[in-house]
């Protein structure tokens, strides 16, 4: 599971919660710091059309490329 947070949120989040670095190679969940709180664009729990968009459209697996040009086409904007 991937959580995201306004990077500016990261320290005082990270406190709060006793949260450290843990092992990379089975991590219990993921945390990525983004430069907007992600909240602020959905209504739900789960990330936006247009953040996981931005997020995926330029990567380097075609097959990542496609999926997210799919998401950009069946979004309701």
């Amino acid at each position: 599971m991937t959580y995201a947070l306004a990077a500016t949120e990261w320290r005082s989040f990270s406190a709060r919660h006793n949260y450290r670095e843990g092992d990379a190679q089975e991590p219990e969940f993921a945390v990525e710091t983004w430069s907007y709180d992600p909240a602020g664009l959905s209504d739900e729990e789960i990330v936006d059309p247009l953040s996981l968009y931005a997020q995926f459209h330029d990567h380097e697996d075609p097959r990542v490329r496609m999926a997210a040009e799919q998401l950009r086409e069946r979004a309701v904007w």
